[in-house]
């Protein structure tokens, strides 16, 4: 009886051992990683990316480029400059879900040379998008297919676009197309899976044991471009 009472007290005593690694283990915080450069190989300019105290992007530096963000709680002005002189200035209205539904971009300082682009959803998937410019003519617009909430096909008029996902894989940082929208300011395509390919291009992506992406190959016929990614993590 002693001997099965030890028994019993020392699998009681392990059991509160191993519950007490496994509260530690659930209490301790994943490092918070931000994409701090992007280079392309082999002769590729690195593009690099600076964060605000909210964690969203604040400017992108590369040479003598500069793209800055200014955020509201309804919208995001994306303002593009080379060695001073003013490139572009974008506008984009943001859903409550924080999808762009319009987004105003001025190709001079006075904001006569422009173009819109006005998007419609269907919940997160976009359905359907229209261009005007002050060129004038008729709208341009585009609608959008999607599979399993991912976005498959692009036709704007007689041509398409066919976009395609690692579906056994989750979007994350470093995904191609997220990685574009990122940049641009403003996310209109808020896919599952990893991007994959579109048309005839071809991505293939290099994890790292964290699991985070680290670069990626971009495949168009005979030639392959990478994509070089670095992290800072808090």
């Amino acid at each position: 009886m002693k001997t099965l009472r030890k028994l019993i007290s020392l699998t009681l005593v392990l059991a509160f051992a191993l519950m007490l690694v496994q509260c530690k283990k659930d209490n301790e915080k994943k490092p918070v990683c931000s994409l701090i450069t992007v280079t392309t190989a082999p002769n590729g300019t690195p593009i690099h990316l600076n964060y605000n105290t909210d964690g969203k992007l604040s400017r992108v530096v590369s040479t003598t480029s500069l793209i800055t963000y200014e955020y509201s709680p309804t919208s995001v002005t994306i303002l593009t400059t080379n060695s001073g002189n003013f490139i572009s200035k974008a506008i984009a209205t943001l859903n409550i879900d924080g999808l762009a539904i319009n987004v105003r971009t001025e190709n001079d300082s006075l904001g006569a040379d422009w173009s819109n682009n006005f998007y419609e959803y269907n919940g997160q998937e976009l359905s359907k998008s229209t261009l005007t410019t002050s060129a004038g003519g008729p709208p341009v617009v585009s609608t959008y297919t999607w599979i399993d909430h991912n976005l498959a096909l692009l036709s704007t008029g007689a041509t398409s676009q066919t976009f395609g996902y690692y579906t056994d894989k989750l979007r994350q940082t470093g995904d191609y197309l997220m990685l574009v929208q990122q940049l641009q300011g403003y996310e209109i395509y808020r896919n599952k899976n990893l991007f994959k390919s579109l048309d005839a291009v071809t991505l293939n992506y290099e994890f790292g044991a964290d699991g985070r992406i680290y670069s990626l190959s971009v495949i168009s016929g005979a030639t392959e471009n990478f994509v070089i990614y670095e992290y800072q993590c808090n």
